[in-house]
């Protein structure tokens, strides 16, 4: 399809998947020659919803940082899955999820920064079950110049990103259940950011 920026290529490939299983990988990033089979062995052992694995920071001069994925253990119960959303990574690299989680009311927004988070919050009201791969098996590329690193006047989306989030949340009717996460997340990675 004709480059409409990284949101755009995503929703295009969810619109088209055929597979039961899906993953992403940034186009300067790269993954562990077992990361496929390692995840994939993961999430069918016990019907995960999804799966995560730790991440290695790969800088330009060779060096690799192991990142937590802080997801310490297995997480099944609702509890669980509720306590992790207070703190983890919200990126959408490093994982493997079932495509049927993915529908149309949780695809990718497009045309702002930070897509991942928002994504990455709504589909948490749709998991049951998350299972952990304690291995380093993504490789997140570390580049100083890239938008990441650099200020944007679209960092200020992030704002809407999770006003998107809260709306997410009360039209499926739930936000009342999840208000204080979503509240105490959005303050913290706000600030982060």
């Amino acid at each position: 399809k004709e480059n409409g920026g990284i949101s755009t290529a995503r929703n295009f490939g969810l619109k088209n998947i055929k597979s039961e299983y899906v993953t992403f990988v940034d186009s300067d990033d790269y993954v562990h020659e077992n990361f496929l089979k390692s995840m994939y062995d993961k999430i069918v052992s016990d019907d995960y919803d999804f799966v995560v694995c730790d991440l290695d920071l790969a800088y330009p001069d060779g060096k690799l940082e192991r990142k937590s994925s802080l997801f310490e253990k297995d997480l099944t119960t609702p509890k669980e899955i509720k306590e992790k959303m207070y703190d983890f990574y919200p990126i959408v690299a490093n994982k493997m999820y079932k495509t049927e989680l993915i529908t149309d009311d949780n695809l990718f927004h497009e045309g702002v920064l930070y897509e991942d988070v928002e994504f990455m919050y709504r589909l948490f009201s749709k998991v049951k079950k998350i299972g952990v791969v304690d291995e380093g098996l993504y490789y997140y590329y570390q580049n100083s110049t890239s938008i990441m690193h650099t200020f944007n006047k679209r960092l200020y989306n992030y704002v809407d990103n999770w006003n998107y989030i809260f709306d997410y949340y009360k039209e499926k009717d739930i936000f009342t259940q999840y208000k204080d996460v979503l509240e105490y997340s959005f303050v913290r990675y706000t600030y982060a950011t």
